[in-house]
């Protein structure tokens, strides 16, 4: 997909290395990437911006953004499918793998991804409890960090063989 010159929304953004791979390789896109954790570089180039935004509130730069990029976001959207039909998007489709979560597979391909995933997952993690955990559960900030502890603790261990259902969305917005 050539998305020179695009406006890009990356959803989920985390540390926004995406971001500012993609914009060291085409300075031409302008990318904004959105996070509930604020985790991303101070110095960045100048086609990228971040915010600390939910997605799901208003805002003003959704308009003119045509270009979508979102991954990791587990738990953050309550029916993509239909936020992205809303959002003019057409032939959505979904596609469910499981994965390992670890490095126990012996499959070495599926060992690769398990070790990627994991580590994907710890960095993730605080972005996928903080709100849920605070807000929905009532727990304090610091039951949180020691609740993340024990599940990093735990995927270090790789005793057991844990997996994820990974959801792939795909979909094309028409211009």
């Amino acid at each position: 997909m050539n998305l020179a010159g695009r406006s890009i929304l990356d959803i989920g953004t985390g540390t926004g290395k995406w971001a500012v791979d993609l914009a060291d390789q085409d300075p031409s896109v302008t990318i904004v990437g959105l996070d509930l954790s604020p985790n991303q570089p101070e110095f960045v180039p100048p086609n990228v911006h971040f915010f600390v935004e939910n997605v799901e509130t208003e805002w003003s730069e959704s308009e003119s953004t045509r270009t979508f990029h979102n991954r990791s976001t587990a738990g953050s959207r309550a029916d993509f499918r239909t936020c992205a039909e809303e959002a003019g998007f057409v032939d959505v489709s979904e596609e469910i793998f499981e994965a390992p979560l670890g490095n126990w597979p012996e499959d070495q391909q599926k060992k690769d991804i398990g070790e990627m995933l994991a580590s994907s997952f710890k960095m993730g993690l605080h972005g996928l409890t903080a709100k849920a955990f605070q807000d929905v559960l009532g727990r304090s900030k610091e039951e949180v960090e020691v609740f993340n502890a024990f599940v990093r603790r735990e995927l270090d261990r790789n005793t057991s063989k844990l997996t994820l259902h990974v959801s792939v969305f795909i979909a094309r917005k028409i211009e």
